[in-house]
């Protein structure tokens, strides 16, 4: 969806700022991260959501402020796998991010995030 002014909604534009940077970078994790985003921003669930990153994991949230602690994400490796997390930070319990799948392929990683944010 287009705003008046022709630039989509906030999250499309996070998405092409996010993307953005992601395809500047000169690491190996913005390189790792290229091919989830490449995929992600193709997804209808996804892109209602704002990407992130923090260390080595791509994250999400529901406003600009920062990935919600509670919500699936992503880490890659440098070795090429997806590693899903049940969470972005560690709980209010002290429990933190647990594996849930690992996979060299992007999009079935972000298939499981998908599974796992509508639980």
């Amino acid at each position: 969806m287009r705003d008046s002014a022709g630039l989509g909604t906030d999250t499309e534009r996070a998405w092409a700022d996010f993307a953005a940077y992601v395809q500047a970078g000169d690491d190996w994790v913005t390189e790792q991260l290229r091919s989830l985003v490449r995929v992600a921003r193709t997804d209808e669930v996804l892109t209602t959501l704002y990407p992130f990153q923090s260390m080595n994991r791509l994250c999400f949230g529901h406003e600009r402020g920062g990935p919600a602690r509670d919500m699936p994400c992503i880490a890659v490796t440098r070795s090429g796998e997806f590693v899903v997390l049940d969470r972005t930070y560690e709980s209010s319990e002290g429990v933190g991010p647990e594996e849930v799948a690992v996979t060299s392929s992007p999009e079935e990683a972000l298939r499981v995030l998908e599974r796992r944010l509508r639980r």
